[in-house]
């Protein structure tokens, strides 16, 4: 009797924290803000307990269910799986395929360039780096730069307001 107890709360406690997964990502490319559905499975029904990202960024859930998830696209979204994370087991499940940020650029004259100019941000030579990883490392809905070399990990805190970049 024990072990047949034993074994039906195995059973229970397996299920009820389960690991997300990711099935269905709709649509799959989409603009700042637009609104994306993410279909699977272990997610949070409560919006604010699943933590989403596309790519290094934060997105706002507004709606949730353990099965579907409605997220807006944050800027910021860079061209990588989308991961859902349910904060109230701590597990985290990605999808197989990446989300393709797109931009709306109806605003500007046709041909002309809605970049800013090129800014370097220079590092010691004696650093030689051998990987680079953007990811928002302080929680702030902007994406920072990771910088490994042999000798050092150097944070680049992404500090900037809309429009403007600065290497300070």
């Amino acid at each position: 009797m024990t072990r047949i107890f034993s074994l039906l709360l195995l059973a229970v406690s397996t299920t009820a924290i389960a690991q997300p997964t990711i099935s269905a990502i709709s649509p799959s490319s989409g603009h700042v803000g637009s609104s994306v559905t993410i279909t699977g499975t272990g997610f949070n029904a409560t919006a604010a307990n699943d933590i989403v990202y596309f790519g290094a960024t934060r997105a706002t859930v507004t709606s949730a269910s353990s099965t579907s998830l409605t997220v807006q696209v944050p800027a910021g979204a860079t061209y990588a799986p989308v991961n859902v994370n349910n904060s109230a087991t701590s597990l985290t499940g990605w999808s197989k395929m990446a989300f393709l940020p797109t931009y709306d650029n109806s605003g500007f004259p046709a041909a002309a360039t809605a970049f800013e100019p090129r800014i370097d941000f220079s590092l010691a030579v004696s650093d030689n780096p051998t990987h680079e990883c953007i990811q928002d490392m302080d929680g702030d809905g902007k994406a920072d730069l990771i910088v490994i070399s042999a000798m050092n990990i150097s944070v680049y805190r992404n500090i900037s307001s809309a429009g403007t970049v600065s290497s300070s």
